[in-house]
C-alpha cells in the first residue's frame, strides 16, 4: 500500500484517501513516500501499473488535466517559520501569499505536491550525529570537511567514519555544498514537522470545493535517511545504493510532467527550492523550461546566503524558466 502521511499531525482532515495495492518486489523494497488526498466529489480511482516494479518506480496515475496546474510547495512547515528551530526571514509573510494564490487560482489548479523535510534527531547534518575529542557536539551551521574527519570531528558511532569521510569527499567533489551541521529542525513527529496553518487551511478548502472535486494534493517526504541530505525533492546529495527514496524520484518528475505548467513556491530559496528546481529542470526535456514558473514573492533565503538564492533566480530565467511575483500570474 501508498504510505498515507498526515501533512499535520495532530488532525487529519485533508479529503478522503484511496489506497491501492503496490506490486511488492522484494523483501528489500520500502514503502512509497509519495502520498495522494483526493476531494470527496471525486470518482477517479488511483491506480499504479502492473508488474514486477520497485516502489520508487510505481507510476501513481492521479491524471490531472493538461489544462491545469501543478502547484509545488517545498517544505512549508512550522520550523521555517517565526518560532521554528531553523525559522527564515520572510518565510510567514510568503506562506500568506502561497495561500492567497490558492485561494485565488484554485480553478486553474489540478494538482498541489507539498514536500516535506523530515528527519531524524541522529542525522548527519546535526549535531547529535559528531563529536570531538572531547565528547562535545559541533554547534549549528559548524562546516565539517573531509580533512576534519578523525582529526577534528568523527561520528559518535565509530561504524560510521569510513561512510562520514567517503560522504564529505562526495560531497565537495560534486561542489554543491560542504556538509553544514543545521539545528535540529523538521524532526519527524514534532510540530516543526507539520504544514504551517495557513497553507494547510487553504489546501483543506482546495479539496473540499463542490465546484471542482477532482482535486489532489500529494505530500512527498525527503531526508530520512540518516547518512545523507537531501535538499532537493528529487535525489539525495549523495544518494545511498540500498536505499531507493535517495535515489531520482522518477515518480515525482512523472507527476509534475503530467500539468500544464508547474508552479514552484517554498522554502527556503537559497537551498531546498533552489536544488529541488534545479533537479527539475535537468528531468524536463523535452518540455519547455518556460512551463515551470517560480513565485519570487513566495519564497526566501536562509539568512546569510542571500547571494545563492539570487544566483538561483539568476540561473534559472537564464535557462529559461518564468519568474513571476505571485500577483503577476494573470492566466494558469
Amino acid at each position: 500500500r501508498l504510505h498515507i502521511s498526515k501533512l499535520k499531525t495532530s488532525q487529519f482532515r485533508i479529503g478522503f484517501v484511496n489506497r491501492v495495492k503496490v506490486p511488492r518486489a522484494s523483501q528489500e523494497s520500502t514503502s512509497i513516500n509519495m502520498s495522494c488526498f483526493y476531494g470527496p466529489g471525486s470518482k477517479k480511482k488511483k491506480t499504479v501499473d502492473e508488474g514486477n516494479l520497485t516502489p520508487r518506480d510505481v507510476q501513481v496515475n492521479v491524471e490531472p488535466s493538461y489544462d491545469d496546474a501543478c502547484l509545488l510547495i517545498i517544505d512549508p512547515q512550522n520550523d521555517f517559520h517565526t518560532g521554528g528551530s531553523l525559522a527564515v526571514s520572510g518565510a510567514d509573510e510568503d506562506a500568506l501569499r502561497i495561500s492567497s494564490f490558492i485561494n485565488t487560482h484554485s480553478e486553474r489548479i489540478g494538482s498541489i505536491v507539498i514536500t516535506l523535510d523530515s528527519h531524524n534527531r541522529e542525522h548527519i547534518a546535526h549535531s547529535h550525529y559528531w563529536e570531538n575529542s572531547e565528547e562535545n557536539e559541533p554547534p549549528p551551521f559548524t562546516q565539517i570537511l573531509s580533512t576534519d574527519i578523525g582529526s577534528k570531528w568523527r561520528p559518535k558511532n565509530e561504524a560510521n567514519l569510513p561512510h562520514a569521510l567517503e560522504y564529505t569527499k562526495a560531497l565537495e567533489k560534486k561542489g554543491r555544498f560542504t556538509l553544514t551541521i543545521w539545528p535540529d529542525h523538521c524532526i519527524i513527529g514534532t510540530k516543526g514537522h507539520e504544514v504551517v496553518p495557513p497553507i494547510l487551511e487553504a489546501t483543506e478548502k482546495f479539496l473540499w470545493s463542490a465546484v471542482y472535486p477532482f482535486k489532489s494534493v500529494v505530500s512527498v517526504k525527503k531526508g530520512m535517511n540518516n547518512l545523507t541530505e537531501m535538499y532537493s525533492a528529487v535525489e539525495a546529495e549523495v544518494p545511498i545504493p540500498d536505499d531507493p527514496r535517495t535515489s531520482c524520484n522518477k515518480q515525482l518528475i512523472a507527476h509534475l510532467k503530467k500539468s500544464k505548467k508547474v508552479i514552484i513556491c517554498g522554502q527556503a530559496l537559497s537551498h531546498c527550492v533552489n536544488y529541488t528546481t534545479r533537479d527539475v529542470l535537468q528531468h524536463w526535456a523535452p518540455r519547455n523550461p518556460a512551463d515551470l514558473i517560480i513565485l519570487s514573492d513566495c519564497a526566501s533565503s536562509v539568512t546569510g546566503f542571500e547571494a545563492d538564492g539570487q544566483k538561483f533566480l539568476n540561473d534559472m530565467a537564464a535557462a529559461g524558466v518564468t519568474i513571476r511575483r505571485s500577483t503577476e500570474i494573470l492566466e494558469i
